[in-house]
């Protein structure tokens, strides 16, 4: 009892640390002044191809009220926080009439993984993360226009791989449906390799420096996500349990380090 009180105060710790804030920058902005020619929006930073690609925090947490409100869901962000896109000439009227505590869009730095900002090398093998309304023909002109190729595609996860330089990689973070640019590890999903480092598993798993010495073994672990996140593509089908499937026709992004890692786990 001794060291199962500490493990589970560590886990809490961890949980709330990983979901009590957003892990992106959000630039927000007033959408009231949208479309005015005397405004001093950021048009190219959230516009692209005549659609508007905006993170927003409603006040309820319901994905039945931004498709009531002629938005299209591309992805849910975490914390309550959904990238949303519209054609951009409805967008200041959607803003009139739907409620939201922060409109806005990721800033171009925060989406790129910090390894690679830090990476010594010239070009780097990435993933990125780009919003479902974007097709595979716009992707490629993108991809032209900033001077690189597309290796992998994977339209049902909505993330394509590449290899790109320093100028490159700068570029594809400005993209607006772009949403977050990762290492790409040729055998391993996209942030699978680093979870374990991400949420401090390789503290618990050795004696030191808290002395639990956890390997897994015997231990059930359960996965819950919120929102309209349906199948995640870290897991077996025959571990992940969709309950609400009229809303859960996303696919998630998020990994399951500890179900990798020696633990039992059901989604």
């Amino acid at each position: 009892m001794t060291k199962r009180f500490p493990l589970l105060l560590f886990f809490i710790a961890i949980s709330v640390q990983l979901f009590s804030k957003i892990n992106f920058q959000l630039i927000d902005i007033n959408p009231a002044g949208l479309n005015n020619t005397l405004s001093k929006h950021n048009y190219d930073a959230f516009r692209y191809d005549n659609r508007d690609f905006l993170v927003v925090l409603p006040t309820f947490n319901s994905p039945e009220y931004l498709i009531q409100n002629n938005m299209e869901i591309q992805s849910y962000l975490g914390d309550g926080y959904y990238l949303v896109s519209m054609n951009s000439e409805n967008t200041a009227a959607i803003f009139q009439n739907a409620v939201f505590e922060r409109i806005g869009y990721i800033s171009p730095e925060s989406k790129i993984q910090l390894s690679l900002k830090e990476s010594g090398t010239e070009v780097n093998p990435v993933t990125v993360m780009v919003a479902p309304a974007v097709n595979r023909q716009a992707l490629e002109a993108a991809a032209q226009k900033a001077g690189f190729s597309i290796s992998e595609y994977d339209e049902k996860n909505n993330h394509f791989s590449a290899y790109v330089n320093k100028r490159q990689l700068n570029q594809l973070s400005e993209f607006p449906f772009v949403s977050f640019i990762g290492r790409y590890y040729e055998k391993k999903n996209m942030l699978y390799y680093e979870g374990g480092l991400m949420m401090g598993v390789n503290q618990i798993q050795e004696p030191q420096p808290y002395n639990f010495n956890l390997k897994g073994n015997g231990v059930n672990v359960g996965v819950w996500d919120e929102g309209t996140v349906g199948t995640n593509f870290e897991l077996p089908p025959y571990r992940n349990y969709v309950v609400d499937k009229k809303y859960s026709f996303l696919s998630a992004t998020m990994h399951a380090t500890l179900c990798g890692r020696g633990f039992r786990c059901g989604r």
